[in-house]
Formats: structure tokens, sequence, C-alpha cells
């Protein structure tokens, strides 16, 4: 099985929950949207596919897109959080920032990093 599977809509259900289903391998799924969200796995088909992703209209996601490891923001992010007073310090190779336990949010230092 690749890496990406695509989900494509399949109809209605009586009760207005939206049935999509996996192109490639058995996964079924139903959703309800806001503001009674719901969504229930008919069939989980192939655990082992990186994602399952769809949409309607012309939107369509064609290729695998890989999220930026935990703790290292993108640097469109490292500019927001500059921009913001904050200073980002990246966590060591294979770990994830750690959260301040006084604040629940990852520790910063200062941007001259004396700190």
């Amino acid at each position: 099985m690749s890496a990406h599977h695509e989900m494509v809509y399949t109809g209605t259900t009586e009760s207005g929950a939206l049935e999509w289903s996996c192109t490639e391998c058995s996964r079924r799924l139903l959703f309800r949207w806001p503001p009674h969200y719901e969504k229930v796995v008919l069939d989980q088909g192939d655990d082992s596919a990186h994602t399952h992703t769809g949409g309607t209209g012309d939107l369509r996601n064609t290729a695998d897109v890989q999220a930026p490891a935990p703790g290292s923001p993108t640097q469109v992010e490292h500019d927001w959080l500059a921009t913001h007073g904050i200073a980002w310090k990246p966590a060591p190779p294979g770990l994830a920032a750690r959260p301040d336990p006084a604040t629940g949010y990852p520790e910063s230092t200062d941007p001259s990093g004396t700190a």
C-alpha cells in the first residue's frame, strides 16, 4: 500500500451524514459537520497508510505532505513568534520541545542566546 490514500465522497445518508470511502483500501467513514460534529468509522481499512485525505470541489491533495518535527517551527511560524516577542528555544535533536511547567508552553530563551 502507498503512504497516501485518497478518500472520495460516496453519498449522503438519510440522517444527513456524509459517507467517504478510500480509493485504495476498504476504509469508510461517516461525517456530520457542526454544530453536531460526529465521525463514525465504518471500516478501519489500512492502518499502515501514512494519511487518508479527501476533499470536495476542485481541491485535491496529491502529494505527501510532511509536517515539521514537533518542537521545530517553520520559518513563517518562527517569524511570527519573533514578531510577538517570543524567542523559541529549539529542542535537542530527536526530542520534542518540553513545556515550561509553570506556563505549559515550550520554554523560551533570551533572543541573544545568553539566557
